[in-house]
């Protein structure tokens, strides 16, 4: 039966066997290319800084009474 022989070459790949991909991978970035600045990182700001008004009271429809609704005849 024959047997499995080991390669003679180093089990390790060469450098240039990821050579075609570095180049894409070190380019293709997603997200800004600078940095944030550190004032901004750490002093944020509210979005909403002051409360929104109350709502106002709803106003009924026409064809509407406190809790029914009234729809049309054959819906």
């Amino acid at each position: 039966m024959p047997t499995v022989r080991l390669s003679p070459r180093n089990s390790a790949p060469a450098a240039t066997a990821t050579a075609g991909l570095t180049y894409v991978i070190t380019v293709e970035r997603v997200g800004p290319t600078s940095l944030i600045s550190s004032r901004k990182a750490t002093n944020a700001t509210a979005v909403q800084i002051t409360p929104r008004p109350a709502r106002e009271a709803r106003t009924w429809g026409e064809g509407t009474v406190d809790g029914q609704v009234r729809a049309a005849a054959g819906a």
